[in-house]
Parts: C-alpha cells; structure tokens; sequence
C-alpha cells in the first residue's frame, strides 16, 4: 500500500494537480524552462517503487491532449488504478478483479494537469545535465512543487515536444524511490481515452 501510495503522489507531482485558474499572463513551467507544451501524444513507461519494505515493478500509460489527461498504472499483485482529467475535472479510478470505480480527486473542481501548464511561480526549478532518454534527446531539470516537504530529491527530464522521458523521485516521509522512464512515445490518443471506465460514486 505504501508503495501504490508513493506512486499516486509522484504522479500527482509530475502531472499536477492545479489549485486555481491559471491567469493568461503568468509565465508557465515550460516557459520558465524553455521547452514547449506537448502536443497531443501517448506514451508508455517502466515503472519501478521500492522502499524498505520491499518494491514493484510495473507499467505506466499516460494519455494527453488539449487538457485531458489520463495515466494508467499496472503492478503486478496490486488493483489497477488510473487518474484522469477531463474537462478539468480530477477523477481517480480503481479496479480489483472484476469490481472497479471511479471518484472525484481531493482537487475536483479544477483536476490534474501537466506540470509544465501550470504557472512557474508554484515550483522551484533547477537545470541539469541533458541525457537521451530511449534515443530521445532529453532536457533535465531538478523541479519540485514550492509547497511540498515531503520530496528530498526529484528529477524530470522532457523531450523538446514537451512529453516527460523521465522521472525520479525520493519521498522522505513514506521512505520511498520513485522511477519512470520512457518506453515508447506514440501520437495522439483517440477521444475514448478520455471517458471515465466506471461510473462516478
């Protein structure tokens, strides 16, 4: 559980989770870091959450385009659980077997977005060597949420186009490490993508 948890909080800080309206004029993260907002696309990643107690490995598919966002994680031994963002509504969705649903997230009224749309005042960033990531040219960057305390390190590394090819992140407070790390980056997702699995409770 500890580790499903981690996981959760480390998409939440590599995705977001916007606190309020974004104001046309305030300088975005992928402004403050030179890169651009993505495009639609999909991409895949391995996934790896270890902690004193053990670890998994797993898969993670994210989906993106023109603000909705949905990101499905499979560990094996774990209920499979996605995030969405649709219409700017945060969604959390679990399944265990046969039975699955779907809830609001904590932030509903405004959801989960990229990072890189959100405003640069909310992070702190710093610039890190480049590396190539499954042959893609990487940019990396030190990035975390100014709010959060819980996070002793975290690394993101984007393409040019704006699509995350890596991610890094050490938790304090739960005692874990969090790695992703591109497996493939495809093109735009179909609109399905983007309807929620279960109904809403």
């Amino acid at each position: 559980m500890k580790e499903k948890l981690a996981l959760l909080a480390f998409l939440l800080l590599l995705f977001g989770c916007t606190q309020q309206p974004q104001p046309a004029q305030e300088k975005t993260l992928a402004d403050a870091l030179g890169i651009q907002l993505p495009a639609p696309y999909s991409a895949f990643y391995s996934a790896n959450v270890s902690s004193p107690s053990g670890g998994f490995i797993g898969t993670l598919s994210t989906y993106y385009s023109h603000g909705n966002f949905r990101a499905d994680v499979y560990f094996e031994g774990m209920p499979d659980y996605s995030i969405f963002s649709i219409n700017g509504t945060g969604y959390i969705c679990t399944r265990e077997g046969a039975v699955g649903n779907c809830t609001l997230s904590e932030n509903s009224g405004s959801g989960f977005a990229p990072a890189l749309s959100q405003p640069a005042s909310l992070f702190s960033a710093e610039s890190l060597p480049s590396r190539a990531i499954s042959g893609i040219a990487a940019k990396c960057f030190s990035i975390s949420p100014k709010n959060s305390f819980s996070y002793s390190a975290s690394i993101s590394c984007y393409s040019q186009q704006g699509v995350l090819l890596y991610s890094f992140s050490q938790d304090q407070k739960l005692s874990t490490i969090t790695e992703t790390a591109a497996i493939s980056i495809g093109g735009a997702p179909q609109e399905e993508k983007f309807r929620l699995p279960y109904a809403v409770k």
